[in-house]
């Protein structure tokens, strides 16, 4: 099943797409891979001082949907026997990383807390390497949501930080940040501490096992096919302008006061693509259904058995490089399966996802950040069900509910098990 035989699934792509692009005065873009072919549709404002309107062909800062692919690149090499998933870390990164700046894992966080430190601890957010970003969300009615960094970018837009920079920082240099990661209520039954920082070091990893002289030397393509290759680049330097991405609007609250609302275009800010290998992805939302598709479908970077070593157990909100995205999508049991990641970046928020039993991807992009990220969410939900029940031959209700950054974004009818696809 493709857009161009089976012409309902464009329809429902440009119906999602519109619909939710004008809900959130935004552009929505969005694409369907299986094994049959692509299909894409795209619908709203990608620049407001000009009106343009988005097209399928347009690119996106795609934030952490970096993660999935160096994630699966570490793999790939670790199926080669190149190091294991338990090694620690800091011997095989100190190497590089200490050729291009003049420091180390130990002298950066002390030998304590690094020596425990893991490409798995790494890989899974499980581990104790403090975060870069800033950007951490408040719940609490009335509360000021500060962010650092983004005050730092925004205040000199021209100037984007590179690893060593990032990973020099205040708040992440120095024993006193070291995270002691514990289980969290939500996630009782694994520790989970996200830190865009464990990816830049991956990527450092597999720089070093390309024998990159540095990090801005190392072709992050290097496990890609020619093909994807070719669609995908990556925003090491620069502002979304100069790297042909569409316009991108931060709506949240961050730095803030009063319940007031960011209104910033960040297509002049350099910063939105710093973190190197966990946030530099530029593509269309096609270029990353393939990608997803190649990882988890087609399992064409790392092979089966390590890329499903990715996958998310149960009620866990994170496995290895991959969210859980079974909470954005409506449904339980088998049909509620899906996984793959979500992308926040500044002024630009995604999700990807591949879906089991029904062997097809989604990918949404939106150009605007909120506080809750609930845009593309609710597009992949929406496309999700009415692509299922096409499929299917079901009629599948959706509506919008009351979701948050985890998801529950929608309620839908449940697809009935008894049928065989």
């Amino acid at each position: 099943m493709s857009g161009e035989s089976f012409p309902d699934l464009n329809a429902i792509l440009d119906n999602v797409a519109k619909n939710v692009s004008g809900e959130f005065n935004c552009s929505i873009s969005i694409s369907f891979k299986n094994s049959s072919g692509t299909a894409s549709m795209a619908a709203g404002t990608t620049d407001f001082s000009t009106g343009r309107q988005a097209s399928p062909t347009d690119r996106y800062a795609f934030g952490s949907i970096t993660k999935m692919l160096t994630g699966s690149s570490i793999l790939k090499l670790i199926s080669e026997g190149k190091f294991g998933l338990d090694d620690p870390v800091a011997p095989l990164v100190d190497p590089f990383l200490s050729g291009i700046s003049n420091f180390t894992m130990e002298e950066l966080w002390g030998a304590d807390n690094v020596k425990n430190e893991t490409i798995r601890t790494l890989l899974s957010m499980t581990g104790g390497v403090p975060d870069f970003d800033t950007a951490n969300p408040c719940y609490t009615p009335g509360c000021f949501q500060g962010d650092s960094l983004r005050a730092a970018l925004y205040n000199e837009p021209s100037r984007g930080y590179d690893p060593v920079e990032l990973m020099s920082v205040d708040w992440v240099k120095g024993a006193e940040h070291w995270i002691d990661c514990e289980p969290v209520a939500w996630n009782a039954w694994t520790p989970f501490c996200y830190s865009s920082t464990n990816y830049m070091l991956l990527g450092m990893l597999l720089a070093a096992d390309a024998q990159a002289s540095g990090w801005e030397d190392f072709d992050q393509s290097e496990y890609l096919s020619q093909y994807l290759a070719n669609q995908i680049s990556y925003a090491k330097h620069g502002t979304p302008e100069a790297n042909g991405v569409v316009h991108g609007y931060d709506r949240t609250k961050y730095n803030m006061f009063n319940g007031t609302l960011n209104n910033h275009d960040n297509f002049e800010v350099a910063g939105v693509f710093s973190g190197w290998s966990a946030s530099d992805v530029v593509a269309t939302t096609s270029a990353v259904a393939e990608l997803t598709w190649d990882i988890h479908a087609a399992h064409k970077v790392a092979p089966k058995e390590y890329a499903d070593m990715m996958i998310p157990k149960e009620g866990r909100i994170y496995g290895m490089a991959a969210h859980n995205i079974a909470s954005y999508i409506g449904q339980t049991g088998e049909y509620g399966v899906a996984y793959g990641h979500l992308g926040a970046t500044y002024g630009y928020q995604s999700v990807t996802a591949y879906f089991p039993k029904l062997d097809f991807v989604l990918t949404v992009a939106s150009n605007i950040e909120t506080d809750s990220q609930t845009q593309p969410a609710l597009a992949l939900c929406f496309a999700y069900n009415e692509i299922a029940g096409m499929m299917l031959g079901q009629e599948i209700v959706c509506k919008r509910s009351q979701g948050d950054y985890f998801g529950n974004v929608c309620t839908c009818t449940p697809i009935k098990n008894d049928v065989i696809v």
